[in-house]
């Protein structure tokens, strides 16, 4: 327990949230959810300076977060709002998480109910009206707004005009997707502004009388690069900073699946993981970013589409190894692979158009009727995908993964073919707000209807979006220069992924990009060991604390629109920085000084 006003508080809604877990929570987890809710409730002169709560893509955080907001509701916390990134998807998403894992708190009609929370779009419920107080008085609120400027609007609206009484309560603000679009300046003509939404979650922060802030991300470069202290702007007077005063990071729980396995671990010839990467010709990911009938006539036969084919061979081919394998479990397959090469919304149609006539080739070749020297490209490719998992599915077993035993090559031969005469698969582009809700399921992941369901799109499919069961991942953006935040984000192959269908599992980019995703991973890797050995450091709210994030000339850790104002210091491993321009003086004359 966390002390309040030197009295222990019954932690109701804490400790409901966790016995109602499907999952244990480990000592590491409970310890981050209590450390952030006491840093946060902290009565110390900086308590109103932001806290960062650091979790890896998809490990958890938003379990994390909602812990954490049930642990400060316990000890006095009244009002929570819930900041989501800016895309109706993911306001409906967190919306619908947060109705299911409170429901434990609905009003039941008794006088001795130790807690209720209601929970709000503030869209939906605060455009016209205001919050009844009586509401208030005996409930818990959470109020989800998304980081767009009409959202923000009618939350400070609300604050201010139709429920004024609101600015008397203890309010925590829990910034989902931290560093995305609550960090923006803009300078023009020597003026420094900052950017709309950011101006307005400053503007909010500073209305309740008792306001706390919890930022949330995995990508937390640009929130430790931001400047310290209180900003003096030209435009926008006084406001305070971003960067967080302390950081807890979120635990790795065992079934997690991240840089460590992708980048760390393939490098053990031994470890199935070493089977994971496939490289692929960078012809190829230029062919998929232009539309060309030239390659939709040749088809399979086409030699610059023998990545795209070989991709699709392995993922139809990983696909029947997981139902024939499932299905002697007694359980239905669903699996998903994923292409992000463009952000382009006509390079979608035109990959989905490329995909459906390759899969149409590879269909009729299963099934015999191509009759030239496309069937023996395609006999070599599924050789290669048979023997390649063969490799990996060996190596996993010598790891003691069980009900991994590996079919005939015919069995799944035969499965493939009973996937394409079954109609058994999709190929969905999903690049708009209402392309992900339509094929979202009831826990806002998308929706897998088949044994195999291909997904192609752009920056939609990164921050916040779940794809379950990926066995495949063909990645092609490729920038001039790597920005660390964005393209950590696009890691949809990390989470939590089962050791079986990591087996058949595979990502499929070139050589070229996956040198730096490496890169990246190192350089984040190292920024979290620094910050794994501050824990439990009196001085970690100190601004001494500093933080070191990696270089590299073609690597840059965000978008400089959020580190405008910051005045940032490159260092390489061959320079020092040195204090110059004062002289000391005998140690009589300044020991007071130094102690």
């Amino acid at each position: 327990m966390i002390q309040s006003n030197n009295n222990q508080v019954e932690e109701y809604i804490y400790n409901t949230l966790k016995s109602k877990s499907v999952f244990q929570y480990s000592k590491e987890l409970c310890d981050c959810i209590e450390n952030s809710a006491k840093s946060l409730l902290s009565n110390k002169p900086n308590a109103i300076e932001p806290i960062l709560l650091l979790g890896k893509i998809q490990c958890g955080k938003t379990n994390t977060f909602e812990n954490i907001i049930g642990l400060c509701f316990d000890h006095g916390i009244d009002v929570c709002i819930v900041m989501t990134k800016g895309t109706r998807t993911l306001a409906s998403q967190t919306l619908n998480r947060l109705l299911r894992d409170f429901r434990w708190f609905k009003p039941d009609g008794t006088l001795n109910q130790k807690g209720r929370v209601e929970i709000y779009d503030i869209l939906e419920k605060f455009k016209k009206n205001g919050l009844q107080e009586s509401v208030a008085k005996r409930s818990k609120i959470i109020i989800v707004c998304k980081k767009e400027t009409t959202n923000i609007k009618h939350l400070i609206n609300l604050f201010n005009v139709k429920s004024p009484y609101l600015k008397k309560k203890k309010v925590l603000v829990v910034d989902d997707e931290a560093d995305f679009a609550s960090c923006n300046f803009r300078r023009t003509h020597n003026v420094s502004t900052m950017a709309k939404i950011s101006s307005q979650i400053m503007e909010f922060l500073s209305i309740p009388e008792y306001c706390r802030y919890l930022q949330v991300t995995a990508t937390p470069y640009a929130l430790y690069l931001q400047p310290d202290g209180y900003l003096n702007l030209n435009a926008d007077g006084l406001v305070p900073h971003f960067k967080p005063r302390h950081t807890e990071l979120v635990p790795v729980h065992d079934k997690y699946v991240g840089g460590k396995q992708y980048f760390e671990e393939s490098e053990d010839p031994n470890s199935m993981y070493s089977n994971l990467f496939v490289p692929v010709d960078e012809k190829c990911i230029n062919i998929l970013g232009k539309r060309n009938a030239r390659y939709t006539n040749n088809g399979i036969a086409s030699d610059n589409l023998k990545s795209i084919t070989k991709t699709l061979v392995f993922y139809f081919t990983a696909a029947a190894i997981r139902s024939i394998q499932k299905e002697k479990q007694n359980l239905e397959c669903f699996t998903s692979c994923l292409v992000h090469v463009d952000t382009d919304k006509d390079a979608h149609k035109w990959q989905k158009d490329l995909s459906l006539k390759l899969i149409e080739d590879i269909r009729r070749g299963f099934l015999y009727e191509i009759n030239d020297k496309s069937d023996l490209r395609l006999e070599e490719m599924y050789d290669i995908a048979f023997n390649d998992f063969k490799d990996s599915n060996a190596k996993a077993q010598k790891a003691g993964i069980k009900c991994i035993d590996l079919p005939s090559k015919q069995e799944i031969r035969d499965r493939i073919i009973r996937i394409f005469t079954d109609n058994d698969y999709s190929v969905k582009v999903i690049n708009s707000d209402n392309e992900v809700s339509e094929n979202l399921n009831d826990d806002g992941q998308l929706r897998l209807d088949n044994t195999a369901n291909i997904f192609i799109g752009g920056s939609i499919l990164d921050r916040g979006i779940t794809i379950d069961n990926m066995l495949c991942f063909l990645y092609g953006r490729d920038p001039k220069n790597f920005q660390m935040d964005t393209v950590l984000q696009h890691a949809r192959m990390y989470g939590n992924r089962s050791k079986e269908d990591m087996a058949v599992t595979r990502f499929f980019t070139t050589n070229y990009i996956y040198t730096f995703l490496k890169r990246i991973h190192q350089i984040d890797e190292d920024l979290r060991y620094q910050l794994s050995q501050m824990v439990g450091d009196e001085d970690i709210d100190s601004d001494f604390a500093a933080k070191f994030i990696g270089y590299d000339k073609h690597i840059k850790p965000c978008a400089n629109s959020k580190i405008k104002l910051s005045n940032v210091t490159m260092i390489t491993p061959s320079q020092r920085i040195l204090p110059y321009g004062f002289q000391t003086g005998p140690k009589t004359a300044i020991s007071k000084t130094i102690a």
